[in-house]
């Protein structure tokens, strides 16, 4: 396993070559009103998580991995009523195939679905990364709005999260409200490593569903919260 050398350009993954790459992750909102107690709970959603994302040119295991951090002071222990988390998604490109592991209140979903590449729309906007040349790339739907910056010397189909389609590495991406442009999700590159020694695993754990059937028991979920806990859904402990 070797740790790339940023300097060392032009780069280009070769088919058998296979990634460790890991993304920081915050996400911001913006609550009304002027209890610090919101406040509190807007700084405790922008802490970083992490991604670990192990790839070859077709192929991706993503993961949100532990980190040790130092912080300290006063936090909000919150509990989100309906929250989601992805445990973990493999995606094999050349089969049009993705497997998400999910959990959702405790009970846990296996979600088989295909890829479904975005239509991006790329710009003649560039910059630099970590030593990496860039291209701008956005997307939109349903109120999000997508833009990122991904890298045609690393030539792999996989991405953080679901930004697929794209002729190389997403290195930084932003996920917008486009009603509320203050409410938004960012993505940065960490650490990016070469390392022969990956390999994928498919998630096996969780009830298997396809994506419509997920999606039906989702708007059901929430309509259910809506009623007895109306906008209530984050529990301050």
């Amino acid at each position: 396993m070797k740790l790339l050398a940023f300097f060392l350009l032009p780069f280009s993954l070769l088919a058998q070559d296979k990634l460790k790459v890991e993304f920081e992750k915050r996400s911001y909102i913006k609550l009304e009103g002027n209890s610090p107690q919101y406040r509190q709970m807007e700084e405790q959603f922008s802490k970083p998580s992490y991604i670990q994302l192990l790839g070859d040119q077709n192929r991706c295991s993503l993961k949100t991995i532990d980190r040790v951090t130092n912080t300290q002071g006063p936090s909000v222990q919150m509990t989100i009523i309906g929250a989601e988390k992805d445990i973990e998604t493999y995606m094999d490109f050349t089969k049009d195939e993705k497997v998400v592991s999910k959990d959702v209140d405790g009970k846990l979903f296996l979600i088989i679905s295909k890829t479904n590449p975005l239509e991006w729309k790329i710009s003649r906007e560039t910059k630099k990364i970590k030593g990496f040349n860039t291209k701008k790339a956005t997307f939109e739907n349903e109120g999000l709005g997508y833009e990122v910056w991904y890298s045609t010397e690393i030539k792999s189909k996989c991405e953080p999260e679901e930004f697929y389609g794209l002729p190389g590495l997403v290195l930084e991406a932003k996920l917008i409200h486009l009603e509320k442009p203050e409410n938004y999700t960012h993505y940065q590159l960490d650490q990016l490593t070469m390392d022969d020694t990956v390999q994928f695993s498919v998630p096996t754990k969780g009830k298997s569903v396809t994506a419509e059937e997920y999606a039906t028991f989702r708007k059901e979920l929430d309509k259910r919260l809506q009623e007895n806990y109306g906008n209530q859904g984050v529990d301050r402990n």
